[in-house]
């Protein structure tokens, strides 16, 4: 269940449908509604930044994306090397529509427990 907002949009607005403590990250689309970039929402709240900033503007991650077909070892490096919280799913590389997003903290449980299962089939548990 991802939020988007459009990249085109001003700060005064994001600022109205996103209030701080709403959600931390939102997903930017262009204008062709496919993946632009992700807004850190407390960031967009920066005093630093005029109402009339578009979105666009202070975008994260604009080319870092994860794919259905990725494994989550391939998932947990994306995060490792962004350093991001939460990071966008698209369709394909080739396909940047949002199909949703993965938190960095989702991806380190799932990869611990797939670790576990792992060890315990070696196991024989």
């Amino acid at each position: 269940d991802v939020r988007t907002v459009p990249a085109h949009t001003t700060l005064a607005r994001f600022r109205m449908v996103f209030p701080l403590a709403a959600t931390a990250h939102v997903v930017a689309l262009n204008e062709d509604k496919n993946y632009a970039g992700m807004v850190v929402v407390a960031e967009a709240h920066s005093t630093g930044l005029t109402e009339t900033t578009a979105v666009r503007e202070i975008l994260h991650f604009r080319d870092i994306v994860l794919t259905p077909t990725m494994t989550v070892k391939e998932a947990v490096a994306a995060f490792e090397a962004t350093e991001a919280e939460v990071l966008a799913v698209v369709q394909s590389t080739d396909n940047r529509q949002v199909i949703g997003s993965l938190s960095e903290t989702y991806a380190m449980r799932r990869y611990a427990y797939e670790l576990e299962r792992h060890r315990q089939e070696l196991i024989g548990e």
